[in-house]
């Protein structure tokens, strides 16, 4: 499908805006609202070789080239979380049901190439969302071929990249199951969700155990399973408590 094809059978964008308040709030930024009018790319064109590449190899050019496969993970992080973020906190916070399919989501890119904000649409005709239909379909139908892709022209492992994406799914979801709006039957199924090693359609889920709780100091934090590399590219900041080695969050406590 032709970039003008997909803006042509992409459905009009929806005001979401209103749904993201509290906590959530700050993730207005990252949803297009109707009036909108910067350039979008449909997800399923993104991913496409030709289009991709590309792309990382423009961002990646900021970097010595011997550090490409860590630059690609670290805009994976802003774009994984850009589809994550968004259709996560509206599952669960939303009466309409988020689209989650390639060709239903869009992104907007800054000069850089790092993703900025997604248009999403609902899901067919008004009815009350499914918050774990949609975080499933999430998973398999969007993050799935997305991480398939990036592996394909990093030849970094699946792991990394699934690590990468359950960093924001684990917190986004717990941050909406602690909303004021959202039913504890709700919060249950969506924190149910992300600790299932099996997700309901019976396919493992590739996020389990990638983000794990661990007591630090007396507190309980969470903490990744698989390092994303940030910390071999100069100048980007570490990721704190949330980097599974140890040298390198003592590094980050020691500056």
């Amino acid at each position: 499908m032709s970039t003008a094809q997909a803006f042509l059978a992409h459905p009009a964008p929806h005001d979401w805006h209103g749904v993201l308040d509290g906590d959530l709030a700050l993730l207005r930024e990252r949803v297009a609202g109707p009036d909108d009018e910067r350039s979008f790319v449909p997800a399923a064109e993104l991913i496409a070789p030709g289009r991709l590449e590309p792309l990382l190899d423009r961002y990646a050019a900021r970097f010595d080239p011997e550090l490409r496969a860590c630059a690609i993970s670290f805009w994976s992080l802003y774009h994984l979380s850009g589809a994550i973020l968004p259709v996560a906190a509206l599952a669960m916070l939303s009466d309409r049901m988020p689209a989650t399919a390639l060709s239903e989501v869009s992104f907007t890119f800054s000069d850089e190439g790092e993703s900025r904000a997604a248009r999403i649409v609902p899901a067919g005709p008004p009815r009350p969302s499914e918050p774990v239909a949609v975080l499933e379909a999430l998973i398999m139908d969007h993050l799935e071929p997305t991480v398939a892709a990036l592996v394909a022209v990093s030849g970094l492992a699946p792991r990394l990249f699934w690590n990468n994406a359950a960093s924001y799914f684990d917190w986004v979801v717990r941050a909406a199951a602690a909303h004021p709006r959202v039913s504890r039957e709700r919060a249950a199924m969506g924190l149910g969700l992300i600790e299932a090693a099996v997700l309901p359609c019976g396919s493992p889920n590739p996020m389990h155990g990638a983000i794990r709780p661990v007591v630090e100091d007396g507190a309980e934090t969470r903490r990744r399973k698989v390092c994303c590399l940030r910390y071999k590219l100069p100048g980007v900041p570490g990721c704190g408590g949330l980097c599974p080695l140890p040298a390198v969050r003592q590094a980050g406590r020691d500056r």
